[in-house]
């Protein structure tokens, strides 16, 4: 074993980010498309109904049309800013493998730096998903012995560092 500090690192990486642009551009999307369709129908259903009835006739409270536009509007909202915080959050993190161990560091308020050391790595694994495919994406999963498990996310070539990981704990 090389002593501490005489690490060389292996590679470093970075999530790829075009999954993450997509996910915030298709809620951005939804709250656009909720937004307009609801607001469009009370337009047109205002308008067709006082073209049938005359405005005395009219029963309209647009405080309580605003209040259920706005309410309507609060998942599609939440999910995209919760789909911009995981694009900040994984904009930040940096991945590096050396010789001795796997470092994840990240965080955007508070940052966090997780070392496992390769000399405790019972497993190393990929996953992908079906967008994560479509993409050439996938996630190495490291697993310590103490089952400490580190993910290194939306990676590209991912079964390369996988290979590369595994290597490196059977020498």
């Amino acid at each position: 074993m090389m002593p501490r500090g005489t690490a060389e690192i292996v590679f470093t990486a970075r999530p790829d980010m075009r999954r993450a642009r997509l996910r915030v551009a298709l809620w951005g999307a939804a709250l656009v498309i909720v937004f307009t369709l609801y607001y469009g129908g009370i337009y047109l259903s205002y308008h067709v109904a006082s073209f049938y009835y005359p405005p005395e006739r009219m029963e309209y409270d647009p405080l309580i049309f605003h209040f259920f536009g706005i309410m309507s509007c609060f998942v599609p909202a939440g999910m995209l800013v919760t789909a911009v915080g995981m694009y900040l959050a994984l904009a930040s993190t940096r991945y590096t493998v050396t010789t001795e161990h796997v470092e994840v560091r990240g965080g955007i308020v508070n940052r966090y730096t997780r070392l496992i050391p390769l000399g405790s790595v019972r497993d190393v694994s990929t996953l992908t998903t079906f967008d994560q495919r479509l993409l050439g994406l996938g996630d190495v999963q490291v697993v310590a012995s103490n089952g400490d498990a580190r993910s290194l996310q939306d990676v590209p070539a991912y079964e390369a560092k996988r290979d590369a990981i595994w290597s490196l704990v059977r020498k």
